[in-house]
């Protein structure tokens, strides 16, 4: 089975701005101060979920294309902000801990329902460790192949080295093999397996890029 790095599109498929958000939604009257509110989408982490739903509201630059997957520019969180066909394909695969909260898109005077998959951060139970391969890369290239021998020694190279680390041999643990699409901890790498890519591709879904690990 191959598996493939999950990410927002750069090209000129998402118009002409990389992320495609405004930094808040001026259009509708917000300002910095909005990030101080306690349901603040800047507050969501993916150490646990928010206590109260978060206020997820976006406004695309002008120069930016509407997509089915958006990239944010104002979350610290990782996850992916879709709309409701691509949540409808995701809802097909099984998913690592996670929950869609609904967020608002904003574009040209218009408000369109999204929905943020806010992924949990869960250790590495799902993973053989022992069985599964690594390696470090600075997102642009691959670097060194890596092994360690628990989540607290992938912890401790992670901030060691300041490096991602990719598994390029996915094997996982017992009661996981179903497992399609989940997120490395403490790392912004979401992960899927060919049969969610080939569907996310055969739907055309915009905004969202594969690259083979």
């Amino acid at each position: 089975m191959k598996y493939f790095r999950l990410k927002n599109s750069a090209d000129k498929s998402i118009g002409r701005e990389y992320p495609q958000c405004k930094g808040w939604p001026e259009s509708l009257g917000y300002s910095y101060s909005m990030f101080s509110l306690p349901n603040s989408m800047s507050k969501l982490t993916n150490e646990y979920y928010p206590e109260v739903e978060p206020n997820l509201i976006f406004e695309l630059k002008e120069t930016a294309k509407l997509t089915d997957v958006i990239s944010p520019s104002n979350l610290h969180a990782t996850g992916i902000l879709m709309n409701r066909k691509t949540r409808d394909i995701f809802e097909q695969f099984v998913i690592t801990e996670h929950r869609y909260y609904i967020a608002k898109v904003l574009f040209k005077s218009l408000v369109y329902e999204y929905y943020w998959l806010h992924f949990l951060d869960v250790g590495l139970d799902f993973l053989n460790i022992q069985e599964s391969e690594f390696y470090q890369s600075n997102l642009y290239e691959k670097l060194d192949k890596i092994k360690f021998s628990s989540y607290q020694e992938y912890l401790e190279i992670g901030e060691r080295d300041l490096l991602e680390i990719f598994p390029e041999k996915v094997v996982f643990n017992m009661g996981y093999e179903s497992l399609q699409v989940f997120k490395m901890p403490k790392s912004i790498l979401k992960i899927a397996n060919e049969l969610v890519v080939n569907k996310l591709r055969k739907a055309k879904i915009t905004g969202l890029a594969f690259e083979e690990i």
